[in-house]
């Protein structure tokens, strides 16, 4: 049946539903532990660690240091929450649902792994700044308006990652073992903590491809009033390219379960 509504009509019901999907997904992640492992106690652990070992650093260093952490946090929050979504909705049930109902089952998606990724950004953002403030660790931030949009992109970068993860885990039967394969090679190649310079120069491309290198980039620019407009477009450019592919993938895998007249792995 086709939809007979206006333009402003259907973008206020996506709105909606876009919303309501994150509201869902945010309280299906209370009091998971893992949440409380990845968003709380690995970027306090990264910081006390390598604070401890970098004494004296320049504010510069300081900033890059713990952007670089939260960032890396966020990265191993998105494998384990966000990139899972879609195994969990199939095993629960929800989507089946998701997929015969009446709203957009993309919308849907993405606004849970919205849901998952902005929780965990304000879990990684509290604990990194809380870890800061405690020891004392001098950070100058002379345009925070511009680190706030960064942090912005830096979620929908989040987000289009955990899209495209959970279709990758939704086509196979060792999610797990998928995740911990993808987390520790982004954690040295992705240059969040470990500098540049420091990894084999037929790696370095590697970081290129990953949207969280660039947000690094800008926001610690940003931090000292010059923020890298390359960086940042950089940024945008590959969490729009991860959108397109993701929303390509989870339509596929809609129509091959279509095809099927199930939701199985394949």
């Amino acid at each position: 049946m086709a939809d007979v509504r206006s333009v402003p009509e259907r973008l206020a019901d996506n709105a909606w539903v876009l919303l309501a999907a994150m509201r869902t997904q945010a309280r299906s992640m209370r009091g998971s532990p893992v949440a409380v492992i990845l968003g709380v106690v690995q970027p306090v652990v990264f910081l006390v660690v390598a604070l401890t070992a970098g004494q004296h650093l320049s504010a510069r260093a300081s900033a890059q240091l713990v952007i670089g952490v939260g960032l890396t946090a966020l990265w191993g929050s998105t494998i384990w929450s966000a990139g899972g979504i879609l195994t969990a909705d199939r095993v629960n049930g929800a989507l089946a649902r998701t997929v015969t109902g009446f709203r957009s089952p993309s919308v849907v998606f993405l606004g849970k792994c919205l849901g998952a990724t902005t929780r965990n950004t304000a879990i990684v953002v509290v604990s990194t700044v809380t870890t800061v403030l405690v020891l004392d660790v001098p950070i100058r931030v002379r345009q925070p308006g511009w680190m706030l949009a960064g942090l912005v992109v830096v979620i929908l970068s989040g987000t289009t990652l955990g899209m495209l993860l959970s279709c990758l885990f939704l086509v196979t039967r060792y999610a797990t073992a998928w995740s911990a394969l993808l987390m520790y090679p982004v954690f040295i190649v992705s240059g969040l903590m470990i500098p540049q310079d420091l990894i084999p120069a037929q790696l370095r491309w590697l970081s290129t491809l990953i949207s969280l290198r660039w947000a690094a980039e800008f926001l610690v620019t940003s931090a000292f009033g010059e923020p890298s407009w390359p960086a940042f477009a950089s940024l945008a450019g590959l969490t729009g390219g991860y959108l397109v592919v993701a929303l390509i993938t989870f339509r596929w895998l809609l129509r091959r379960a279509r095809q099927k007249g199930n939701l199985e792995y394949g």
